[in-house]
């Protein structure tokens, strides 16, 4: 009455299923979301943080550090543009539910994940090289104020003060900000690429989902047997292959017996002469059997 492919959308017990991998963490993303729909998440949150580094960047700004030089600033905006793009693509594909344009997906995710964390891992090394710019910056934006606020407040000139010394704590400061921009690329790191092969083990499944069945019909086809579509290959609907002892002889003649006999009244009842040969009984029914011989 009904398709198979209106029955699996319904019933459980007509879905094909493929563990495409042994690890749970693979199999679902976060381990209890479907792949499909960590896919989707992942590319959101890539999306969207893409687009506000490269918002910030391209105002000569970082994200992790107070103070960076305009070129990285440039070039890690210009990262983020890109990626945020093709995340948002992936989205797309995502929606289209086709394989070929998830496994061209799976390559340009990849390679975006390794340009924004090569990116950041070169911005954290340059922040280390250009410390002492970063003191001086820090002083100089500092030093400013402070020494406006005590002339202000003295209205003379009597009181020298070194304002170029470190009086900001601007070393410490530095440091946290080391700190902090080396916690932000582990965190990315961990998180970009466990998405990333999120990402491919859903296509991988969606591989396995698009030729499995086609590979299961030929094979069985060349062996010379048909699969129902009804029946659930991984509930055990199969039946034991044929055996080739179990065959009948090519040069037996096939007979087949017609009996007209009437069936016994009681069912329950047993014959006495179970053991007779097919031989005797037609000798007993006489005209009420006949014998067909196909040779």
């Amino acid at each position: 009455m009904f398709a198979p492919e209106f029955l699996r959308i319904f019933r459980p017990e007509y879905r094909v299923r493929y563990l495409h991998s042994s690890s749970p963490v693979l199999r679902k993303c976060c381990g209890c979301i479907h792949l499909r729909a960590g896919a989707m998440i992942s590319c959101l949150i890539w999306m969207g943080l893409s687009l506000y580094f490269a918002a910030i960047s391209f105002q000569h700004k970082s994200p992790f550090f107070s103070y960076m030089s305009d070129a990285a600033m440039l070039v890690f905006g210009t990262a983020n543009l890109f990626f945020a793009c093709a995340a948002g693509f992936g989205i797309f594909t995502i929606f289209q539910n086709n394989w070929y344009y998830v496994s061209h997906m799976v390559m340009w995710i990849s390679i975006g994940v390794f340009v924004i964390l090569v990116d950041t891992l070169v911005n954290v090394i340059i922040f280390i090289v250009i410390q002492e710019d970063y003191k001086s910056w820090c002083i100089g934006s500092s030093s400013g104020a402070l020494q406006t606020g005590v002339e202000s407040a003295l209205n003379s000139n009597a009181t020298n003060i070194n304002f170029s010394a470190d009086f900001y704590n601007c070393q410490r400061t530095w440091e946290d900000e080391l700190k902090f921009g080396m916690l932000s690329l582990i965190m990315m790191v961990i998180f970009y690429s466990y998405w990333a092969i999120c990402f491919y083990s859903y296509s991988i499944k969606k591989s396995h989902s698009a030729f499995q069945p086609a590979t299961m019909r030929h094979a069985m086809a060349a062996n010379g047997q048909m699969m129902d579509p009804m029946m659930n290959p991984m509930g055990g609907g199969f039946g034991p292959y044929p055996n080739d002892g179990m065959a009948m002889d090519p040069n037996r003649p096939n007979v087949i017996v017609l009996n007209n006999a009437k069936p016994s009244s009681k069912s329950g009842k047993k014959s006495k002469k179970g053991a007779q040969s097919a031989d005797d009984d037609l000798a007993e029914k006489g005209k009420a059997a006949s014998v067909l011989v196909l040779e």
